[in-house]
């Protein structure tokens, strides 16, 4: 499901991180196109979101609910710290670096305690994106 996902958001996620400005002037008007770089952190902090797979739902469900719960507490504590310093330093961009970097700590950690606690991988697997370009481009890969 992570390659699926990831393939599926890929996608929508690109406009937004080639044409920040230039879409958020034409969604919301020409004020919002300063906000251009804080789209693409937030974006990039989604797309490892993504690409983690269902890592928060395997852990609930093979019942290692308590381990999320002390990831989460983790991650807030990782995203809470940084926000408050970079908020002063950095303005709203320092927020949402600390931000994206809480969503990637959250799924790295969470991709790791899935495959610890219960032999799981639930990132994307390379060789189906590999697949998935090919097959796009128009030369679906024969060779298995």
């Amino acid at each position: 499901t992570a390659t699926v996902s990831f393939i599926a958001a890929l996608p929508l996620a690109l406009p937004l991180l080639v044409a920040p400005e230039g879409l958020l002037k034409f969604a919301f008007g020409g004020f919002y196109g300063a906000a251009a770089p804080i789209l693409i952190i937030l974006v990039i902090g989604q797309l490892a979101q993504v690409a983690s797979g269902p890592c928060g739902y395997t852990l609930v469900m093979t019942g290692h609910e308590r381990a999320l719960l002390l990831l989460q507490a983790a991650t807030v504590a990782v995203t809470l710290v940084p926000a408050l310093f970079l908020a002063r330093s950095h303005g709203v961009v320092g927020v949402a670096v600390a931000i994206s970097g809480g969503m990637i700590f959250q799924n790295l950690t969470s991709v790791l305690a899935v495959r610890w606690l219960e032999g799981i991988l639930t990132l994307p697997s390379v060789t189906a994106l590999r697949h998935a370009v090919l097959t796009i481009r128009g030369r679906p890969n024969t060779k298995r």
